[in-house]
């Protein structure tokens, strides 16, 4: 088993080298120019990213079985379809917030007012009282 971790950059950026037995591929720097806050430039840098991640995919020696993605390359997704390959998002969280994000669905379904209005205390299963 192998891993390749993809690694984004921005022109004139620099990495140092992780100490462990993992490859890393750096993607071609991109230039972004135009951008409006974190979550735009995140989203644009991504995208600017995405052939270049399905090229490095494409390319791997080695037989790629499925692509792990961050929660911040969602837009990959696409990419993992296009190649017909399985791709999971690994989302690092604490128990108390996956147990929020988990029950929001069924909250918003059994709550008759906006959450601003609540008034009260929500149970949340995983949650100390």
């Amino acid at each position: 088993m192998s891993l390749t971790v993809l690694l984004g950059q921005l022109s004139g950026s620099h990495r140092a080298d992780s100490g462990f037995d993992v490859r890393f591929h750096c993607l071609p720097a991109e230039e972004l120019l135009d951008f409006r806050g974190s979550e735009d430039f995140i989203s644009r840098f991504m995208q600017q990213h995405s052939s270049h991640a399905r090229e490095a995919i494409f390319g791997l020696e080695s037989h790629v079985a499925a692509v792990v993605l961050d929660l911040f390359c969602t837009t990959f997704l696409d990419v993992t379809c296009d190649l017909d390959l399985p791709g999971y998002v690994y989302f690092t969280s604490t128990t108390s917030l996956l147990s929020l994000l988990l029950q929001l669905l069924a909250l918003d379904q059994e709550m008759l007012v906006d959450f601003e209005e609540m008034e009260g205390v929500v149970d949340l299963p995983g949650k100390e009282q």
